[in-house]
């Protein structure tokens, strides 16, 4: 079973777990409210580590306007909203393991990603503001009913078109890719997210995959045909680790791969939207290696 079922992405009702409060727990500056569900037992502790990753993060990816948080008891679920509301587990279940604090705190940072992600998209591609109001009117009415499973859609469908269906659905490759850059970058790692991925239990299908989200190993586009948003841009990760994560690199430098990367797959997005849509898997890598290929420089000459 995959961690990450995205409500942004897919509008599946889900089932609600347990109860959420008001934490009265010291937060962040950059959590504007943290909901916690009741049967965590040390809620201000498992809080307390979410603001140190969050605060590690903000160090090399600048201000990063609040979020509205929910922690939950272990599960399989972690999802964000371009709205700015996060959904993290204590302990993200995976197959037939829980895993361990390290391994959960990549998929938080993947989380944090997305949220660094949408900020700087909605500063630089104007095209994804539908999505963003409809999901701002429905992730409202979870945060007023203190549950983030609501489904609020039917409440919020005058605010759904065509536009916001696009938007969606060009962003959501390149927002997998790019959270998973940012857990590279926090773990120093360029496997850190195959890592979290591979979980006892998998099926032999899911562990060939677990590949697709290293970005130090070779995918040959002449041998993929990948449709999964999670890695479908797999491929491009090889350009990417091999030309911008060169280990170690200090905050300076790791804030500079993000923002070049980002603006690229902007330009690449205004491609798509001005076409209609996504290509298959195989153009959609080719247009972006070809992309990345114009400029590996992170600090280029004055």
């Amino acid at each position: 079973m995959r961690w990450k079922i995205c409500f942004i992405i897919f509008f599946a009702p889900v089932i609600s777990f347990g109860q959420f409060g008001l934490s009265s727990c010291k937060k962040s500056e950059k959590i504007k409210q943290a909901y916690i569900q009741k049967s965590i037992q040390n809620p201000c502790d498992l809080l307390k580590e979410v603001n140190a990753l969050i605060k590690r993060i903000s160090t090399f990816s600048g201000p990063i306007e609040p979020i509205t948080l929910f922690l939950e008891s272990p599960s399989y679920m972690a999802q964000t909203s371009i709205s700015g509301l996060m959904l993290l587990s204590e302990r993200q279940k995976g197959w037939e393991e829980v895993r361990s604090l390290k391994k959960s705190k990549l998929i938080w940072a993947h989380e944090y990603g997305h949220v660094i992600f949408n900020q700087w998209l909605l500063d630089s591609f104007t095209e994804i503001d539908d999505f963003y109001l409809f999901m701002a009117k429905h992730d409202s009415i979870s945060i007023e009913k203190k549950d983030p499973y609501a489904d609020n859609f039917e409440k919020v469908n005058k605010y759904w078109s065509q536009s916001a269906r696009l938007g969606r659905d060009i962003q959501y490759p390149y927002s997998e890719l790019f959270a998973d850059i940012v857990g590279v970058l926090f773990a120093n790692d360029k496997n850190a997210m195959a890592t979290a991925m591979r979980v006892r239990g998998m099926d032999n299908e899911n562990l060939k995959n677990i590949k697709l989200y290293s970005f130090d190993r070779e995918i040959k586009l002449s041998d993929y045909n990948g449709t999964d948003m999670h890695f479908l841009l797999s491929p491009s990760r090889q350009s990417i680790g091999k030309n911008y994560l060169k280990f170690p690199l200090n905050n300076e430098k790791k804030f500079a791969v993000l923002r070049k990367i980002h603006k690229m797959m902007v330009v690449e997005m205004k491609k798509w939207w001005k076409r209609g849509g996504l290509p298959a898997g195989k153009k959609l890598n080719e247009s972006l290696i070809a992309q990345l290929k114009k400029d590996y420089q992170l600090f280029p000459a004055k």
